[in-house]
């Protein structure tokens, strides 16, 4: 009974789904879920294997569109560890191995692909890499994808700002990218800690 007692406590349980997935899932449409406000690594593998074998689900079923589902800090949600108890992991496993079959595509982000199960990893058809130096990390890379050899290895160390290279099924063959500066600016990033310390002490004196 003790598991039952620990499901009570996470508060994520209901008698009904909310959101109702099948209904926020639309054609043309970008569905975030923010998470960042949670800082429980289970309750947010909970609710991350929650959703995936729900849209998975749904998907399968032909009950909505084909989508693309994106999982930043993908690490978390599908560690390489074998020992690991992440829930996330075995659904995003699933998906990675059998989405294509159903147009459940799956793009997965992580600044640490050493974390990152290999498995997960192998499925990915096409990569998107950015300036990686931790050594760990680029034999990883190396050991889950053929077309990483040890001078593309060199080459995606000395990459520069905004510099990414793209291989796999979307290209012919390795090409680098320059990626242009965003157009919009980020509330959280545009404020400063002395800004923030600021906004409090105002905030104390009303």
């Amino acid at each position: 009974m003790g598991w039952l007692s620990e499901l009570e406590h996470l508060t994520l349980f209901g008698s009904q789904e909310n959101p109702i997935l099948k209904k926020v899932i639309n054609q043309g449409e970008i569905t975030i879920f923010n998470l960042q406000n949670e800082i429980s690594i289970r309750k947010k593998q909970i609710i991350v294997d929650y959703i995936c074998s729900r849209l998975f689900y749904l998907r399968r079923m032909n009950e909505i569109p084909p989508f693309l589902l994106i999982i930043e800090e993908a690490h978390q949600f599908c560690p390489e560890a074998a020992h690991s108890k992440a829930l996330s992991k075995y659904i995003i496993e699933t998906v990675a191995r059998e989405g294509r079959k159903f147009m459940a595509c799956l793009c997965l982000i992580s600044q640490r692909p050493k974390k990152l199960s290999t498995t997960a990893l192998s499925q990915i058809n096409s990569k998107l890499i950015l300036n990686i130096k931790n050594p760990y990390d680029l034999k990883h890379l190396m050991d889950s994808s053929e077309a990483i050899t040890k001078e593309y290895a060199d080459m995606i160390s000395s990459l520069g700002v905004g510099e990414m290279l793209l291989m796999g099924n979307a290209v012919n063959y390795p090409i680098f990218l320059k990626i242009r500066e965003r157009k919009f600016i980020s509330q959280i990033e545009n404020i400063s800690l002395a800004q923030v310390c600021l906004n409090w002490k105002k905030f104390q004196s009303i």
